[in-house]
């Protein structure tokens, strides 16, 4: 686990640099959640949709949009793929997000079109640390969190 100023991100899963997106490898699909500083950042979650099961995205196209607090947001693909599951539970009550982000909060899960990955996904534990201290600062700084 990577700890940076009370923000916890695993070292076990992949993160979409950009989009603070976690994914972790579930046989053959990634599930894909929000990681804990894109969490406080956007505050409580009042609302959230994904695309349907069998959509198919690219890297960076919208898969669904959020309504929090702090702001109104579009949630990007992290990899190409196919949208094979939603969480509806989390769509349903989008409070788990905030209360759980890296467990039952997750969002939905892909069928990716490369599984090595694409796009500005960091893993590692020292990658996700050095990715991490950025990161929380950079929020910190612009007043963020």
């Amino acid at each position: 686990m990577v700890t940076v100023d009370n923000f916890e991100f695993p070292d076990d899963l992949k993160y979409d640099m950009r989009e603070h997106l976690w994914l972790r490898a579930d046989g053959d699909k990634l599930v894909v959640g929000l990681d804990s500083l894109s969490v406080e950042a956007l505050g409580n979650v009042v609302h959230l949709e994904i695309a349907d099961v069998g959509t198919p995205v690219a890297l960076g196209d919208d898969v669904g949009s959020l309504e929090a607090e702090k702001m109104v947001s579009s949630i990007v693909a992290p990899i190409s793929g196919v949208v094979v599951e939603i969480n509806e539970e989390t769509v349903a009550s989008p409070g788990i997000i905030v209360d759980d982000p890296y467990g039952d909060g997750w969002l939905f899960s892909i069928e990716p079109d490369d599984p090595d990955g694409e796009g500005d996904l960091v893993e590692g534990t020292d990658a996700i640390q050095d990715w991490a201290e950025t990161e929380v600062a950079r929020y910190v700084d612009n007043g963020w969190v």
